[in-house]
């Protein structure tokens, strides 16, 4: 009789460890394969091959395309020193929820000005965090590996950082640690420069929340909580939470256009 992986869906009791042995043997080599073979993932095998060193502005839990790039890369530059810039991912997410996309924003405060990004702090007089936290909740909590990630993203976003960009780093560096990528090199900048050297790819504000996805980025569809049509690059605990350890094997079908200049 073959081994069942969950023997109910809130019993989830393996460690981390044996969920990565099992994926490793099962699904990123029979499973996918079959999938492929089924035509559900669609993705022409074009490896990630030209961004190697990229620029990234500093994100609210990412997109799936930022990770990406990431994973892919060999030197990855957060922009440190720009000004802060509205409407964009460096203060908000997007999930997927009973209700459809959902963006989460985090309420910050400013005069108007140009602020430096290091320096732009929360507004914890609006009660943001536990509205994100129940809207994650809702739409997550039945995922089958949300019980393996919330609780130390839940501590982070509920331990009330005073910086946008130090809670950023904080849910950045969780999340590369549970995708498997902490050993990549990720620095931040010392100053801003307009144009980066060349050879570095600047991706600041390419992944954006009113833009197309970009042309270098293809998605995978995998299982999502809710909806009948796969919604493409959500934030990553979307990825996380559905597919744990898998994420990173999904990357590996990812592609990027050797159109792309630098």
């Amino acid at each position: 009789m073959k081994r069942r992986f969950f023997s109910g869906t809130r019993q989830q009791k393996r460690s981390l460890a044996a969920l990565n042995e099992y994926f490793a043997n099962e699904v990123s080599g029979k499973k996918i394969a079959s999938k492929l073979k089924q035509g559900f993932l669609e993705v022409p095998l074009i490896p990630f091959a030209l961004m190697k060193r990229i620029l990234l502005d500093m994100q609210y839990l990412p997109p799936v395309a930022c990770f990406a790039a990431i994973g892919q890369a060999d030197e990855v530059w957060i922009e440190a020193h720009e000004h802060f810039v509205k409407q964009t991912y460096r203060n908000r997410c997007r999930i997927l929820g009973t209700h459809g996309v959902q963006d989460l924003s985090i309420p910050v405060r400013h005069t108007g000005k140009k602020i430096p990004i290091r320096d732009l702090a929360i507004d914890h007089q609006q009660k943001w965090m536990n509205t994100h936290w129940r809207a994650i909740q809702s739409a997550y909590g039945k995922a089958p590996f949300f019980d393996y990630y919330a609780a130390e993203l839940e501590c982070v976003m509920l331990s009330r950082p005073e910086r946008l960009f130090d809670m950023n780093w904080q849910l950045l560096t969780i999340c590369l640690r549970f995708l498997g990528l902490e050993k990549k090199s990720i620095k931040q900048t010392s100053s801003y420069v307009k144009k980066p050297e060349t050879g570095v790819y600047d991706l600041r504000s390419v992944i954006h929340p009113k833009r197309q996805v970009p042309e270098w980025f293809s998605a995978v569809p995998y299982h999502q909580v809710f909806g009948n049509n796969f919604v493409p690059n959500l934030s990553i605990l979307d990825l996380l939470f559905c597919e744990g350890p898998n994420a990173l094997a999904i990357f590996e079908w990812l592609m990027v256009s050797p159109t792309l200049s630098s």
